[in-house]
């Protein structure tokens, strides 16, 4: 996606926001490519694979699952989970959880005290 457009995340599906640069890519849509990749994986399929049955450009496949830009489009998010036989909501809904988790696990760690 071309810098100035305006995305989908997953996060935020009913707002449009701008891309971010690749390093400050939201949370949750970090996680929803960490999500997506473990599900195809499960599955057996190739980023190719997937893409064909989605009818998206493998690239982008790559690209989401690597957290690079501001997170996939609802649209293209849609079309995957229907590919993977999964609804985007539970694949949204784990990519959540993850970073909830991983929220807590940082806020309950011991902090060191100042020398």
């Amino acid at each position: 996606m071309k810098a100035g457009r305006k995305a989908k995340c997953v996060c935020k599906p009913r707002k449009a926001m701008p891309v971010p640069p690749p390093d400050l890519v939201c949370p949750v849509c970090a996680a929803f490519g960490r999500v997506l990749r473990a599900e195809r994986l499960r599955q057996g399929l190739s980023q190719t694979e997937l893409a064909r049955a989605a009818g998206v450009g493998r690239s982008s496949v790559s690209d989401v699952e690597a957290g690079k830009g501001g997170g996939p489009e609802l649209d293209w998010g849609t079309r995957i989970a229907f590919a993977l036989g999964v609804p985007f909501d539970e694949l949204a809904r784990l990519a959540r959880l993850e970073v909830a988790k991983a929220e807590a696990k940082a806020s309950t760690k011991p902090q060191h005290p100042s020398v």
